[in-house]
């Protein structure tokens, strides 16, 4: 057991944030904490990375237990080089791998009889034991292995602190992720990676060893990752076991046997009560009635459970049809500050499609959006009648210094005050918030008001430029089922793969400064591009047999000198298996602790290595080189 969490609460004041909480984290658990935005779940994490107190019960940890904490949108901020940043992790192993160079060359030039050199030798095998637990010797293929796979395998010596704020937060999870903590503590981990980062990081936490608790709006993710679901909900926390949609499907079953037990208790209160009021009066039955009274007084009541959780009410309504053509986009260059992000780009889209925009950060997914919205450009042409709105992730098309009222009202004054407000609270954006400034909405707030504004313009088309950045798994599914009413057109780029799922009916990748359509959802586009690596690999293969087809019309000197390069890949492949084992048992020779204790035998035997570790090497380079003819 890692963590335990017993009774725990905590209070702002009079607000109760969390109350009578009861868990414990496990070592390997994998454990997604959802709710809605507000609910607690930073706090949460907060208390269980004691940066907290609980204002009532306890939180008990293991002894040393070590935890790693991504908070959200918060990255690394250093004057060191990506690299070297990495290897602050490794301080310590780091320098005690400089110190047994050290000790090495103290050891040659001592006296072997002298107490010096005895003490030398012992302190030289403590380290190599430190060493060698710490697996300090594959420092740099560790850091190789997780800044690649999260996309800085040619940024190595760059500055962090010129990255932008999505790259600092991707390089404080490698970061965290070199640190192996016991638990990992994890908050929106998913924001600012593209979709081969989040397949590479969803691979590498598969096979973590530690525990891992994270926070989530991506229900992929948490069906991939996790095994418990922690929901938060009115101040209480609920565990159920399995992915995301095994939450999904337990928790409408308890919702609906305890509503059938409420209503039950219901039935049976009332049956009581009926039973007191008529025979209370009644000198032979009031005995029993008070008996039917010290009942209902002792009876625990049931609370009713919430059947129905406040959701914001999305609609997109439109006030008449375009052309079936909506969109159509001929030979475009789609460049940013001289850099060329698609050296042609055509496609079309057609009256009631919804379409994805997907590709790798910087590819160009929301330059090509916005080039779409200002449409001023004669590659670029709607259809007849086409009535497009376009949402900016950043919400730069809202004006900050306005209140949401005056921001939303001011667009459409000649609607009624009341129409507006109806709008507004419908994305539960309240009497309060409305009144507030653009400028100190949270991200969710803020997103509901630009979302407001698409659906107050009523337009048939839809250009929607990442719309669930900001907004928790309540609202994402309501926005979702509302998008799946619309009966106009959309085009949206999302790194919501359970979004794209369920809304896409095509797919447009950005790639290698190339277009790409793809009919279906994201499955479709993942089976396609399944189906695209295994094509590559199989004309590679049959290039690889023409080519050695061909060969076979060379003259007779040339058919002479290919009979003796394979008999000598032949022959190196046997000696490389020789020199593998040759290797291999010098290796572990090296590490006997007889050899380890004798400062001289283990020089000899490390020379030994070395000598056939060579010879291997060489046999390699030759052996890859022939192949490579």
């Amino acid at each position: 057991m890692l963590i335990e969490i017993k009774e725990a609460g905590f209070a702002y004041g009079d607000a109760t944030v969390l109350q009578n909480v009861n868990f414990t984290i496990h070592e390997s658990d994998r454990v997604g904490l959802i709710g809605p935005n507000g609910a607690g779940k930073t706090t949460l994490l907060k208390l269980i990375n004691k940066e907290l107190e609980p204002t009532e019960g306890e939180i008990r940890m293991k002894s040393s237990l070590v935890c790693g904490y991504l908070k959200q949108n918060e990255g690394l901020d250093s004057c060191c080089t990506v690299y070297a940043e990495m290897q602050s992790v490794f301080e310590k192993t780091l320098a005690a791998v400089k110190k047994q160079e050290e000790l090495s060359h103290l050891i040659a030039a001592a006296d072997h009889n002298s107490i010096e050199y005895k003490r030398l030798t012992s302190e030289y095998d403590q380290n190599a034991s430190y060493i060698a637990a710490k697996d300090g010797y594959h420092i740099d293929t560790k850091i190789k292995t997780v800044l690649n796979g999260m996309g800085f395998a040619s940024r190595y010596h760059q500055t962090v602190s010129t990255m932008s704020g999505g790259e600092k937060t991707r390089l404080a999870i490698a970061k965290l992720l070199l640190e192996s903590p016991e638990l990992l503590i994890l908050d929106e981990p998913t924001n600012h990676l593209d979709f081969q980062t989040l397949g590479w990081l969803e691979n590498y936490l598969h096979d973590y060893k530690g525990a891992i608790l994270t926070v989530s709006h991506d229900r992929y993710f948490l069906d991939r990752m996790v095994g418990k679901i922690w929901e938060i909900e009115d101040a209480t926390v609920s565990c159920y076991h399995g992915n995301y949609s095994a939450y999904k499907v337990q928790k409408s079953e308890q919702t609906a046997y305890r509503l059938k037990e409420y209503e039950k208790q219901q039935v049976k209160i009332a049956s009581m009560e009926d039973y007191i009021a008529r025979n209370m009066c009644r000198a032979t039955t009031a005995n029993s009635a008070k008996s039917r009274v010290h009942q209902l007084e002792n009876l625990e009541r049931l609370q009713k459970p919430r059947t129905k959780v406040k959701t914001p009410v999305f609609r997109f309504e439109y006030d008449y049809e375009s052309n079936k053509n909506v969109l159509s986009v001929s030979n475009y260059p789609l460049e940013i500050d001289g850099k060329t992000l698609v050296s042609c780009a055509n496609f079309e889209i057609k009256k009631g499609e919804r379409v994805a925009i997907l590709g790798a950060n910087g590819t160009g997914k929301s330059t090509l959006m916005r080039a779409l919205a200002q449409s001023d450009n004669p590659c670029i042409k709607f259809g007849k009648d086409v009535k497009a709105g376009y949402y900016d992730q950043e919400n730069l098309n809202l004006n900050f210094q306005n209140t949401v009222l005056e921001e939303l009202w001011g667009r459409h004054h000649r609607e009624s005050q009341t129409a507006i407000r109806s709008i507004l609270g419908g994305l539960l954006l309240g009497a309060d918030d409305i009144e507030k400034p653009v400028s100190v909405l949270s991200g969710g707030e803020r997103a509901k008001l630009g979302l407001a504004v698409i659906m107050a313009d009523r337009c048939n088309t839809l250009l929607l430029d990442e719309p669930t950045n900001h907004l928790d798994l309540i609202t994402r599914e309501a926005l979702e089922d509302a998008l799946r009413k619309f009966g106009g057109t959309l085009l949206f780029v999302s790194h919501d793969r359970y979004f794209i799922n369920r809304l896409a009916t095509a797919v447009l990748e950005i790639d290698r400064e190339r277009l790409t359509r793809y009919e279906g959802n994201f499955e479709c586009y993942e089976n396609a591009k399944k189906v695209e690596t295994l094509n590559q690999s199989q004309n590679e293969s049959t290039m690889t047999k023409s080519s050695a087809k061909t060969s076979s019309y060379r003259t007779a000197k040339e058919r002479a000198a290919e009979v003796q390069r394979k008999q000598r890949i032949a022959e190196l492949e046997r000696l490389i298996s020789v020199l593998e084992t040759e290797t291999e048992t010098l290796n572990q020779n090296m590490l006997q602790p007889d050899i380890l204790a004798d400062y001289p035998k283990y020089k000899e035997a490390e020379a030994a290595y070395q000598v056939k570790k060579t010879e291997l090497e060489a046999c390699y380079q030759e052996w890859v080189s022939l192949l490579e003819e």
